[in-house]
């Protein structure tokens, strides 16, 4: 044991203090004496410890014991993963569509013959893997819905005969949802999310039809038709300006979602600085942290399940509970991609249309997905500096790019937001009892429900 305090990081909130072990991924509280001195730790490294405190710390396995720092695998794995663009036009004009109005800079349709290819090469990408994942996205994927119909149904033979499964999913503004398009995608068990904005006022504002028309109206019957199919099909919403988190999900869980997203306007979005300026969401943030504490201490397990649905604080605290790391933020450039609809592949939904980030092609050849490989945990000196390092992991590439220039430069206003996730989530974990964390787990709170979009 070398006597040195592992990686660690202080968070302090109503008078409470607690520790992070940011390689770990674990959470604790301590005594304010403690802190005061791993506070002065941080200033000055060769400040000394009491020998409480180092009891303590060994304690928790916060000494560190000289093993060498895990690193994670540089590893490719093979693409299981890929989101297909049937088309790229829209029949939205949503305010803050950073993908030219669904066009991505090439408006059209995918040719059959070009999506049955693709649905062969990622069959063949998979090699030994039993389950593809095939998603649908635009533009609005329903506008071109008999060609979703036809891959579908291509998909499951072609995966039969190589005994492979195929789980799909789709995003979709939900204009185009009628009881046919719902019950195909009840009967081929679709993970479907559907972008909707809130109240009626607030969504119409941002997500007119291409004629100004208002479109809440227009796609709440398909909606209830949809959940009432498939429960599980989730919402999201994007803020832009300081529009109220707690508004926008209150009316998405009185339309019967129970899958909520909610994250302010991208960068990349065209909505200036004041779009995405959001002090409401960093508010709904630290309230968060309350309401889950509340509900816990409370036992009140349906408002867990509606905390667990709606707020971005639930993938941080399983992390601390379970001690969950991550080396990569998602699956793109890995084991996900996006092919556009000439079959042009690219990382990730995001960079289609973007050149300068195209992978390959379906048509053959290999894929350039080596700068993908290296954790940015790792590459990358801001975030191999970052106390979330393990929680983040990196961040969206296709965020930073447009914040700062470079895919692997971090979007500070992202970064922040990350950043108080990551704390909040901890504090809370750091406040329960074994007790409550024994409940939490009896009543199957814990589980992680991953994203349809980042499988590895």
């Amino acid at each position: 044991m070398t006597g040195a305090v592992k990686p660690f990081h202080l968070v302090a909130r109503h008078g409470e203090h607690g520790l992070i072990d940011i390689e770990a991924m674990r959470a604790w509280p301590i005594e304010a004496g403690l802190a005061g001195q791993l506070a002065a730790l941080l200033v000055d490294p060769d400040a000394r410890l009491d020998a409480a405190a180092r009891d303590r710390l060994d304690a928790l396995a916060m000494l560190d014991d000289g093993a060498p720092a895990r690193r994670p695998p540089a590893e490719l794995p093979p693409v299981t993963n890929a989101v297909l663009f049937l088309n790229q036009y829209c029949n939205l004009r949503c305010t803050y569509c950073y993908g030219d109005h669904g066009r991505y800079g090439a408006a059209g349709r995918m040719h059959p013959d070009t999506a049955r290819q693709a649905v062969r090469w990622l069959l063949a990408q998979a090699g030994t893997a039993t389950v593809v994942h095939l998603g649908f996205l635009g533009g609005e994927p329903l506008l071109d819905f008999p060609l979703l119909r036809e891959v579908t149904d291509y998909a499951l033979a072609a995966a039969a005969g190589q005994g492979k499964d195929v789980d799909f999913y789709l995003t979709t503004n939900g204009t185009l949802l009628d009881d046919e398009i719902v019950a195909f995608l009840q009967a081929h068990r679709f993970k479907v999310q559907v972008s909707l904005d809130g109240p009626a006022g607030l969504h119409d504002r941002q997500r007119p039809f291409a004629n100004g028309r208002a479109s809440h109206a227009h796609i709440v019957p398909g909606v209830e038709a949809l959940l009432a199919a498939l429960p599980g099909s989730g919402a999201h919403a994007t803020l832009v300006g300081d529009s109220d988190p707690a508004t926008v999900v209150r009316a998405l869980l009185d339309l019967g979602f129970r899958e909520i997203s909610i994250l302010p306007a991208t960068p990349a979005a065209p909505v200036g600085d004041a779009g995405r300026d959001s002090p409401a969401y960093m508010h709904w943030l630290e309230a968060g942290a309350e309401d889950w504490l509340a509900a816990i201490r409370a036992r009140d397990a349906d408002r867990l399940g509606i905390l667990v649905s709606s707020t971005s604080l639930y993938a941080g605290i399983v992390s601390f509970l379970n001690g969950q790391t991550s080396d990569y933020p998602c699956g793109a450039g890995m084991g996900m991609v996006a092919i556009d609809r000439t079959g042009e592949v690219y990382p990730c939904q995001r960079f289609v249309g973007a050149a300068e980030f195209r992978l390959g092609s379906i048509a053959g050849g290999g894929l350039r997905r080596a700068r993908y490989a290296t954790s940015p945990v790792v590459a990358n000196a801001d975030c191999a500096g970052c106390v979330a390092r393990r929680y983040c992991a990196g961040g969206c590439r296709h965020d930073h790019l447009a914040a700062t220039g470079s895919d692997t430069t971090p979007a500070p206003d992202l970064c922040r937001i990350r950043r108080r996730q990551f704390e909040l989530a901890a504090w809370v974990v750091s406040r329960l009892t074994p007790d409550e964390v024994g409940f939490l787990r009896a009543a199957d709170i814990l589980p992680a429900r991953p994203c349809p979009l980042d499988f590895l």
